[in-house]
């Protein structure tokens, strides 16, 4: 989605915003002028607050990187289920938009889940908060797995023992696997060395909020 494309569906957004009102002549009961304009004014309130956040939340999809944006594709949740709901979403667009398996869906925020499965106009995405995704990462020159999540924060294993880290360092995905690197998940929140000695477990805190994610991108490329 351009920039041109963006402000045109904005503009579109306004103006069924303005016409609809007129509407309110016809359908409300007759009421006092002062509460009739009260009521537009909360109509318009309630309809400019969902405009601007929308234009707010796509403007910091547009400028998350201005070098990467061609590799990625805005799109937007068209499903969330209850029962499944730091599972999986269903986002906008699949194969009509040559959108395929183990593409990387993320906000301006960071990693947010990996495409795991293709219909022809909309695609299934595992998150990070499902507990059930492998993606190698690395912090630094060290590197290690992705391999759960508790208690909000991403789990991420096989870091070796000897491997020097402190808390609030950034990670992000490597390039070992299917996909592509450098992006960003998160910052260490705490460090465990279990009792074999051999490797340490690192838990990541995402910057994602994921009670509320609307609009995401997806990484057209796999691997790197």
């Amino acid at each position: 989605m351009t920039r041109r494309t963006l402000g045109r569906l904005i503009l579109i957004i306004l103006l069924l915003a303005i016409f609809r009102y007129p509407l309110l002549n016809i359908f409300t009961p007759k009421i006092s002028s002062c509460d009739k304009a009260m009521l537009e004014i909360n109509y318009w309130q309630k309809d400019l607050r969902k405009i601007i956040d929308n234009y707010q939340e796509l403007l910091k999809i547009v400028n998350y990187d201005e070098d990467i944006n061609d590799n990625y594709l805005i799109t937007s949740l068209l499903l969330r289920n209850q029962s499944t709901f730091y599972d999986t979403i269903i986002i906008k667009y699949g194969q009509d938009k040559n959108l395929t398996k183990d593409m990387a869906v993320v906000s301006n925020k960071g990693l947010i889940g990996i495409i795991d499965k293709v219909s022809t106009n909309y695609s299934f995405v595992k998150l990070l908060t499902s507990g059930d995704l492998s993606i190698a990462v690395r912090v630094g020159d060290t590197y290690g797995i992705i391999s759960g999540y508790e208690d909000g924060l991403i789990v991420v294993s096989k870091i070796s023992n000897w491997a020097t880290l402190a808390i609030g360092e950034a990670v992000y995905t490597s390039a070992y696997g299917p996909y592509p690197s450098h992006i960003y998940i998160g910052q260490i929140k705490k460090i465990e060395e279990i009792q074999t000695g051999i490797e340490k477990i690192i838990y990541v805190q995402s910057e994602v909020d994921f009670n509320h994610l609307r609009y995401v991108y997806v990484n057209t490329q796999v691997g790197s």
